[in-house]
């Protein structure tokens, strides 16, 4: 994770600090300052830095050093998809904002409807603090009192290239619910779920994947009786069409539970120009926004941060 950290910052401070120029800048300077990093610091394989102007991303404003994949002697570029992270939260952030503005979810501070949470028809609240309901800006803000438990990392399994993972909806039920008993129907929130910290004010703030995990979802619950959202009724199509595909960020994708990634139509082995190819196998979680199933290059993040900013 510090590894993706480093690109991501590396990159995002080179859009953030470098004006528009008319003459190509400089990759060689650049490289020098990427390879004291890659060189100095063993968790930091690779690293690529790129520029933008007032046309967009440029590739002789480009650098970068390292390798993306060290088992595949695979070099660091600009174009090559690698894993992001958290910048699955951004853009997960990006369309609830969309979705918020269109009605089709509930306001920052409303209480989440029992309909669009796991169990359908329970309710999430902290036995602590029983009064105050869940709310989506808790859930963005990491500030809920919901804690990562050890069966979130329990979840990721190695899947074959075109089987099926566990989708979103059984990992939400099977993960947020339980029953008081074997082939029992009645079903409740899982108490290890929440900490003793008070939901929704800045001192509780406690980063925990699971936020993001039940966002993703509540959104994709919304998304099921509106076919017209989405080509593919998926949290991860959504983004891709109403972020990645309108930016041009034709190297960020997310892995789906089956193995498939929206719009490319030879599974994992071509994606926009990058033709980055996965293994045969490759570890997936279900909550794909949450974790670590996000990949993207140097220059998509460029064009997300000229996008932002």
């Amino acid at each position: 994770m510090r590894r993706c950290a480093v690109l991501l910052w590396v990159a995002l401070a080179t859009v953030a600090t470098w004006p528009p120029v008319d003459a190509a800048a400089d990759p060689a300077a650049v490289r020098s300052v990427i390879e004291a990093i890659v060189n100095n610091d063993d968790s930091v394989l690779g690293a690529s830095v790129s520029a933008v102007d007032g046309t967009g991303f440029r590739m002789d404003a480009a650098a970068s050093t390292g390798f993306s994949r060290t088992d595949e002697q695979q070099r660091m570029a600009p174009n090559i998809a690698v894993r992001a992270g958290t910048v699955g939260e951004l853009l997960l952030a990006c369309v609830v904002i969309q979705l918020q503005s269109e009605g089709v979810l509930p306001q920052a501070d409303e209480g989440i409807p029992s309909r669009l949470l796991p169990g359908g028809s329970l309710t999430y609240v902290n036995p602590n603090f029983p009064g105050q309901p869940l709310t989506i800006r808790m859930l963005l803000t990491h500030t809920s009192s919901l804690q990562d438990p050890l069966r979130f990392d329990q979840n990721p399994a190695l899947v074959a290239s075109g089987s099926t993972a566990q989708s979103l909806q059984a990992f939400g039920i099977d993960f947020f619910t339980t029953t008081a008993s074997t082939g029992s129907a009645t079903r409740s929130v899982r108490p290890d779920l929440w900490t003793t910290d008070q939901p929704g004010v800045d001192s509780s703030y406690r980063f925990a994947r699971v936020n993001i995990a039940l966002l993703a979802y509540v959104v994709q619950l919304a998304m099921a009786d509106r076919p017209q959202l989405a080509t593919i009724p998926t949290v991860g199509a959504l983004i891709q069409e109403r972020i990645l595909t309108r930016l041009g960020m034709t190297s960020t994708y997310f892995m789906l539970p089956d193995g498939r990634t929206p719009f490319v139509q030879a599974g994992l082995a071509t994606l926009g120009s990058t033709k980055q190819v996965e293994p045969s196998a490759f570890q997936i979680h279900a909550a794909y926004v949450a974790d670590y199933m996000c990949l993207t290059s140097s220059a998509d993040l460029v064009k997300l941060a000229n996008a932002l900013f």
